[in-house]
């Protein structure tokens, strides 16, 4: 395995890491997890103990504040409750926010 090869290994095992993390802050009882997409964000499948199926997105920081992330996602929370549009339906973390923010060491801090 070459260097690249292993620093990307060691990347994609941070970001799962990661999302476990973050997964921590949910009412999930997680039994599986697995990287469906690897893009600008990393898409997990997330399976849990109850047989329920849900995606997580890891996103790397964006230039968007974090009410223009609430507002999408609040946005989604109301189409999914009220339009009969079928969309994701984000799904509340313990303490009721609509998303979290984790760390790992495996997962460098974006620079610039």
């Amino acid at each position: 395995m070459s260097g690249a090869d292993s620093e990307e290994a060691a990347a994609e095992d941070g970001f799962e890491a990661l999302a476990r993390r973050a997964l921590e802050r949910y009412e999930l009882d997680v039994v599986r997890l697995t990287l469906i997409a690897d893009d600008w964000n990393r898409t997990f499948k997330v399976e849990t103990a109850a047989e329920d199926t849900f995606a997580l997105r890891v996103s790397l920081p964006l230039p968007r504040s974090d009410d223009e992330i609430r507002i999408e996602l609040a946005w989604l929370e109301d189409l999914a409750a009220a339009s009969g549009v079928r969309v994701p339906r984000p799904v509340r973390s313990k303490e009721g926010s609509l998303f979290v923010e984790a760390e790992d060491v495996g997962v460098p801090e974006p620079v610039g």
